[in-house]
C-alpha cells in the first residue's frame, strides 16, 4: 500500500487549514509509521491491509468498522480481505504491542511524565456493540444507551500516548 489512496480524505481538526503539500507530508509520515510494524505480518499483503485500516481510522469516513473503511477507501473487492486481516491473518500482536511501547518511550519519556486512568462513555444506538446498555453517560449528562470504556494514557511535556 506504499501509496496513499486517492480516496483517502484525512479527518482534520476543526479550523485546520492544510494544503496539498501538508497532506502529502502526512501521507509520507503514515507510510514511515506503518513500516515500523511491517515485520509483525511476515507478508506484504497483510501489511498493506494494515495500512489501509489505519488510513480508514484516520479518514473522514462516517463509520470506522472494517466494512465501511474498505467500501469508502478501496471498494467492495477489499471488504473480505480487510475482515480477514482482523479475524484470520496471523500477526504477532505481543511484538506489535512491545514495539509500540518502545517507540512511545523513545519519543515521550520524561522524568515529569504521568499516567492517567479514566473511564469515558460514548452514546450508542442499538445494542450490537459490546457493553452497550442503559447507563449513565457523562457526555450526555444522563442515563442513556451508551458504551463505557476505561483508558490509560501516559503524558509528558513531549506529548501523550
Amino acid at each position: 500500500m506504499k501509496n496513499i489512496l486517492a480516496s483517502w480524505k484525512p479527518k482534520l481538526p476543526p479550523k485546520c487549514n492544510l494544503g496539498v503539500e501538508d497532506l502529502e507530508t502526512v501521507g509520507r509520515e503514515l507510510n514511515a509509521f506503518t513500516a515500523l510494524f511491517e515485520p509483525t505480518f511476515g507478508r506484504s499483503e497483510p501489511a498493506a491491509l494494515f495500512e489501509l485500516y489505519l488510513q480508514g481510522l484516520l479518514s473522514d469516513a462516517q463509520r470506522k468498522n472494517v466494512e465501511a473503511i474498505a467500501l469508502t477507501l478501496d471498494g467492495p473487492q477489499r471488504v473480505r480481505n480487510l475482515q480477514r486481516l482482523m479475524s484470520d491473518y496471523q500477526w504477532d500482536e505481543p511484538w506489535m504491542r512491545t514495539r509500540h511501547w518502545e517507540l512511545s518511550a523513545q519519543a515521550l519519556s520524561d522524568p515529569e511524565g504521568v499516567w492517567s486512568i479514566d473511564a469515558s462513555e460514548f452514546a450508542k444506538k442499538g445494542n450490537a456493540s459490546v457493553g452497550v446498555a442503559a447507563q449513565y453517560c457523562g457526555p450526555l449528562g444522563k442515563t442513556a444507551n451508551c458504551q463505557s470504556g476505561v483508558f490509560i494514557c501516559y503524558s509528558s511535556v513531549k506529548g501523550h500516548a
